[in-house]
Formats: structure tokens, C-alpha cells, sequence
């Protein structure tokens, strides 16, 4: 009975490090697997894997334009590079900005403006 209550603790361990494991580049069996065998080794792998660079940072955030004084959005950045065909001068913000800010003064837009939209 005691060997039974050791086994079910290691495969939660190995699941919660396996769950970890889903926001990183090993991902959840791999992660599940090593814990089985190594509850702290399956640990550190996970903590030493790269992070998968998914809807977090500017991705996430929620841009938005304006257009002829009407406001659009939100939008992901990805998005915004590819959907909306704003100008180089459109004003654009996220959360996070003080202030409307000029679509080329946006790093991550730069390369991906349309000069003939206005």
C-alpha cells in the first residue's frame, strides 16, 4: 500500500513538471517521461529548456490605429503587420504607451507599412 501512495506521488510530481513542460520547448511527455524516472532531473530540464515564444509580449498586447479619426482594433502585432495596411504616419497605440505614436517609431512595425495608405 505504501509502495502504491509512492508511485501515485511521483507520477503527480512527474505530471505537475510535465504540465510545466508545455510552455517550453521540450514539451509535456518529454518532460513527463524524465520525471518519471528523476522527479528533480525532469526539473531542471524543464527550467533549463528554452520558453516557447508564443502569444506573450508585444504579440499579445492589443494594438490599435487610428484612421481618419476613427479608431480600429484591437489587433496582435502580427496582425497589424499584415492585415490592416496602416501608413508609416498612422497614429498607433498598445497598452503599456503614454501616448499615440507614429507607426514608424514602432520597432517592431518597421519593414511592414504601406506609404501609399493614408
Amino acid at each position: 500500500m505504501d509502495k502504491l501512495i509512492l508511485l501515485l506521488i511521483a507520477i503527480g510530481l512527474a505530471y505537475a513538471v510535465g504540465c510545466m513542460g508545455r510552455s517550453r520547448k521540450i514539451g509535456f511527455t518529454a518532460a513527463f517521461i524524465i520525471s518519471l524516472l528523476n522527479v528533480i532531473i525532469g526539473l531542471i530540464v524543464v527550467l533549463c529548456s528554452k520558453k516557447i515564444n508564443t502569444e506573450n509580449g508585444n504579440n499579445a498586447r492589443q494594438w490599435y490605429y487610428i484612421r481618419n479619426g476613427k479608431r480600429y482594433g484591437p489587433f496582435t502585432i502580427n496582425e497589424m503587420k499584415i492585415g490592416v495596411g496602416i501608413h508609416y504616419k498612422t497614429l498607433v497605440w498598445a497598452p503599456g504607451m503614454q501616448n499615440w505614436t507614429e507607426a514608424y517609431k514602432i520597432p517592431e512595425l518597421q519593414g511592414y507599412l504601406d506609404a501609399t495608405i493614408m
